[in-house]
């Protein structure tokens, strides 16, 4: 299972309803919950991983393969997410986040960016 987040849309919309709030208190949701997240830095081409305890650590992009992303899903692919979960079938967005891939469409326009800024760079123009 996994612990993750949404949009606050999905409930303010009405495609979920609130049905009860339940602290975490069962030793594996406890254990998931401390598990380490990444985020990815576009400019950069790294990811950066935080701890439960506030920690950091700037990593190259193998480093992460098999962590769960700081990802907020919207209602479709969490509903998605968690069909295929409990279907035990594939999913290709946790399979790409999980291998350490991009998850954004953001990956390539950032790219683009740093190669532009880089022959400024080069050419004494910035």
């Amino acid at each position: 299972m996994f612990i993750t987040g949404v949009y606050d849309s999905v409930v303010s919309k009405g495609y979920w309803r609130i049905v009860g709030r339940k602290r975490p208190v069962e030793d594996y949701l406890i254990e998931m919950s401390m598990r380490p997240i990444y985020t990815e830095d576009l400019f950069l081409d790294k990811c950066i991983i935080h701890y439960f305890d506030g920690s950091q650590k700037i990593v190259e992009r193998e480093k992460v393969r098999g962590m769960e992303s700081a990802t907020v899903w919207d209602y479709g692919g969490m509903e998605k997410r968690l069909s295929d979960y409990y279907a035990g079938r594939f999913n290709q967005k946790v399979d790409y986040m999980l291998q350490g891939k991009q998850v954004t469409g953001m990956h390539e326009q950032s790219r683009m960016i740093r190669e532009k800024l880089k022959k400024l760079q080069t050419n004494k123009i910035f």
